[in-house]
């Protein structure tokens, strides 16, 4: 009798291919597209990526001068740590199948809706204890004696060990975490990095359809100035043109004009 692999890939008559594990049952299993589509999607998102690099530029110049820099030398970085040259580095990390198949099925918004004047949207968020809420409420509970408060909303894992991984700017830290599917994963993640980086400020979640960043255009990381309900500024999407200093400047004139 043949011995039974513990995991064991099978290919499915569909698209789909899957690991057993040991007593048969399914492990994981992940979407196989036809050769011809993968090509596709991999073209799809080298162009993407050349909008999401160099776009930000036209409309965000001030924040992408001082952020490409930044995600410039993490890929540096990461190079002369691993003994690797730079496009060695960027093959690994950036221009493969698995990253450029990934950034082409995903929304990303370099401008859009909403817009500095508009009404914030409410999203749908959840505490860490899983409980509902929206940004509207907790605008409306904020407490008047303070300038200014903060928050944060973890959204959708923007490198997923099991989707875009990126070994050497993520694994090689220990940030390895697969793509959540229920709240409650999400919800574990973010306790996670609160506890192992001593995060002090309010930390909420999305919902699991990420209906919050995509009211947004958050994708993969965004910064937002709300006053009185209104957006007041809108930065510019990370990591090309996420900036802090751009941050603090508009939030120190909004707070000129309280």
């Amino acid at each position: 009798m043949e011995n039974f692999n513990p995991e064991k890939e099978v290919q499915s008559t569909g698209q789909q291919s899957c690991i057993l594990t040991k007593d048969g049952s399914v492990k994981t299993c992940e979407n196989k597209y036809h050769p011809i589509i993968v090509a596709f999607l991999a073209l799809y998102g080298l162009l993407k990526l050349v909008y999401l690099r160099y776009g930000g530029m036209l409309f965000y110049r001030h924040e992408y001068f001082n952020a490409v820099s930044f995600v410039d030398g993490l890929f540096d970085d990461a190079s002369q740590q691993n003994k690797l040259s730079t496009w060695r580095v960027l093959r690994r990390n950036l221009l493969n199948l698995e990253a450029l198949t990934a950034l082409a099925q995903e929304r990303y918004h370099v401008i859009g809706y909403p817009y500095v004047g508009d009404m914030a949207p409410a999203g749908k968020i959840y505490t860490l204890n899983g409980e509902l809420t929206d940004l509207l409420t907790i605008f409306r509970q904020s407490s008047h004696s303070v300038h200014a408060e903060f928050l944060t909303i973890y959204i959708a894992e923007a490198h997923a060990s099991n989707d875009w991984n990126m070994p050497d700017l993520n694994s090689a830290h220990g940030i390895r975490f697969s793509k959540p599917k229920t709240l409650e994963e999400r919800v574990d993640i973010a306790q996670k990095f609160i506890q192992e980086n001593s995060y002090n400020l309010p930390m909420y979640v999305d919902s699991i359809n990420n209906e919050t960043m995509e009211a947004y255009g958050a994708r993969p990381e965004r910064l937002y100035i709300i006053v009185d309900g209104k957006i007041a500024y809108k930065g510019g999407p990370g990591p090309y043109c996420f900036s802090y200093d751009s941050m603090e400047a508009a939030l120190q004139k909004a707070l000129s004009q309280l």
